[in-house]
């Protein structure tokens, strides 16, 4: 009986372990990595490519970071601000590829590995009051 309600025990805190996921509203994906999760079939969810020099410094992504958060979603992102020269260069030639989607410079929603919605990520989206814009934009796409 003991066994019997220590294994239950155990299965209940890993069920809510495992349901609690990440937790990171933000999650950094190296470019090959991030490349294949947004392409699943099955990926549903925020992607962004911090391509922009002045996003990085800036500071934007501790204002998205901020906005996931109290959204409750993840947002997964590549950074090419701090990518290596050769992980870079594949990124530039990918983005000239007209079947590959990357959001770069934008927030992307994607249902089911399609792209759809894009919000641009601009100087005056992460000064807006508030983050009005970007928190709807999270909002209608949870």
């Amino acid at each position: 009986m003991k066994r019997w309600m220590l294994v239950m025990l155990f299965a209940i805190v890993a069920g809510m372990l495992a349901a609690c996921g990440s937790g990171e509203p933000v999650e950094e994906k190296e470019y090959d990595a991030f490349k294949e999760e947004i392409a699943k079939e099955d990926f549903t969810g925020f992607a962004y490519i911090l391509s922009d020099y002045e996003a990085e410094d800036n500071g934007y992504l501790p204002v998205l970071e901020e906005v996931f958060e109290e959204e409750g979603q993840t947002l997964v992102y590549f950074n090419d601000q701090q990518a290596s020269d050769d992980v870079h260069e594949v990124f530039n030639e990918d983005s000239k590829k007209k079947d590959l989607f990357l959001p770069i410079d934008t927030i992307a929603y994607i249902e089911n590995g399609q792209p759809a919605a894009e919000l641009e990520v601009t100087e005056e989206l992460i000064q807006e009051k508030d983050q009005e814009t970007l928190r709807t934009f999270v909002a209608d796409h949870s």
